[in-house]
């Protein structure tokens, strides 16, 4: 254990699990995991390599709305929102990051709202779905990243849930296409 904590040089907190060696119950932690090295006593168990807060951006393109078909797992070949890991920035920043790097799209920041409240994933991912409030026009400004994602769409409909790689996309995509006003969206 102590090999995988001691290459993880990014600085980046992440959340871990710990108890002494020999004892039943287990605790959890977010921060740097190389300031235990020290114990000696600890048995160390990482849960996750990079902070867990999630960002699903919404954003409403004069052609549709912006869909992903992912390029990797966990989904690989189903749909999705573009968005991922807030890493050391705002959710905002991370959306807007995630738009352009799986889009190709430039937002800003300080143009996206949340919707409703944090939610936990299956995945124990913190998952904040947000909406961009300008529609947006034209071609992207750049390439998405052919890793990440396999294809772009721009979509009307959003098809059925066994379509979709998360559900809780599915369900906010759902009502962002039934109800885009509800979301003052500037046009």
């Amino acid at each position: 254990m102590k090999d995988i904590l001691e290459k993880n040089t990014r600085d980046i907190p992440f959340v871990y699990l710990y108890r002494r060696q020999g004892q039943p119950e287990w605790s959890s932690m977010i921060g740097d995991p190389r300031e235990i090295l020290a114990f000696d006593d600890l048995e160390v168990r990482p849960i996750y390599d990079n902070t867990p807060t999630v960002v699903a951006p919404l954003v409403l393109h004069e052609k549709g709305m912006l869909v992903i078909r992912r390029a990797r797992e966990v989904g690989k070949g189903l749909l999705g929102l573009p968005g991922g890991y807030q890493m050391r920035e705002t959710w905002q920043e991370a959306a807007a990051k995630e738009v352009y790097e799986e889009t190709g799209y430039k937002t800003h920041p300080e143009g996206y709202r949340q919707v409703g409240e944090t939610v936990t994933d299956k995945f124990g991912n913190n998952l904040i779905v947000c909406y961009y409030e300008r529609m947006l026009r034209g071609e992207p400004e750049g390439m998405y990243d052919p890793n990440e994602v396999s294809a772009l769409f721009y979509v009307n409909e959003i098809g059925l849930p066994t379509e979709w790689a998360f559900p809780l996309h599915y369900r906010a995509a759902m009502q962002f296409i039934d109800n885009p006003r509800s979301f003052s969206i500037a046009r």
